[in-house]
């Protein structure tokens, strides 16, 4: 079963050894304990039967959950699905991943449950943080979905470069920076902190992202940074022109295949992002750019 590519308008590289979501709510959901929180925090609720519960090699419990019969609920930004498609388990699974595991009459397969989720820019799966069987009452969801709204925009001070490339400016976030190919421009709402895109891909198939966004009481890239920070090696830590940043190398979670490089750099008002997530085979081509992408950032 091939694995839905779902890419919400924004957000973040995450690295593999990032434990919370990049960005959204930004802040690891363990605390969930009920539907009601659930709904608060999540970007998607589905229903759907699981069909299967996959355990990679190696590992000791179980990271992805194929289901079938999928129905969406709700989603603060709507995309189109499949009725079946592969969901990821959060590292932050209330409760932890070790039910899954389950067998006899606790066995899941075979069941229908209500998912609550989130999702990001680079992962080719929705990740789910909690779950309950379709028989439970529905929590209330108008204002958990509605929070969020994406804005595309029509990118229209792109300044052609001749190597293929373009030096581009967010539409709203104001800050600029080179990227290779078609361009995706786009503003996150997010209570009062939102959040500004700009995103490409390059011949290689590896894809380049710019994100800003504001400080604020929901900021999840300011959490985000910190708690890279908290656990960086100091070869981690960085100085970009004279901001303290932090360096993150990894490959996205439950994907080897995919390579990921991020840069997050605080400063006054805000938080940034650079990041690029690579295919197999294609680190050394694109990561030739990765100087010339970051260098280029000019601040908004």
């Amino acid at each position: 079963m091939a694995r839905n590519f779902l890419i919400p308008a924004l957000l973040m590289i995450a690295g593999a050894t990032q434990a919370a979501d990049f960005y959204g709510d930004g802040s690891c959901p363990s605390a969930v304990t009920t539907a009601q929180e659930a709904a608060n925090k999540a970007d998607w609720i589905m229903e759907a039967t699981v069909y299967t519960i996959i355990t990679f090699n190696g590992k000791l419990y179980p990271s992805d959950v194929t289901v079938e019969e999928a129905k969406m609920v709700a989603e603060r930004d709507p995309k189109k699905i499949g009725k079946s498609l592969t969901l990821e388990i959060s590292p932050c699974f209330a409760g932890g991943r070790k039910p899954f595991k389950a067998r006899g009459k606790d066995q899941m397969e075979g069941k229908r449950y209500r998912f609550y989720g989130t999702r990001h820019a680079v992962s080719p799966l929705r990740r789910f943080f909690y779950m309950e069987p379709v028989e439970k009452q529905m929590p209330a969801i108008q204002d958990a979905i509605s929070r969020l709204v994406t804005r595309p925009h029509e990118n229209k001070g792109a300044k052609a470069l001749a190597d293929g490339w373009q030096h581009v400016r967010s539409t709203e976030g104001g800050f600029s920076v080179d990227l290779p190919g078609e361009v995706f421009d786009a503003t996150k709402a997010n209570g009062d902190a939102p959040g500004f895109i700009l995103r490409s891909k390059d011949t290689f198939g590896s894809t380049f992202m710019a994100v800003f966004e504001r400080s604020g009481r929901d900021a999840g890239m300011h959490r985000s940074y910190d708690q890279q920070m908290e656990k960086a090696s100091p070869e981690q830590v960085v100085n970009f022109r004279g901001y303290p940043s932090v360096l993150s190398k990894g490959s996205l979670p439950g994907e080897s295949t995919m390579a990921t490089r991020s840069l997050f750099i605080r400063v006054p008002g805000g938080t940034y992002m650079l990041g690029v997530t690579m295919p197999q085979g294609a680190e050394g081509e694109s990561l030739k750019s990765w100087e010339r992408f970051t260098n280029s950032l000019v601040f908004n």
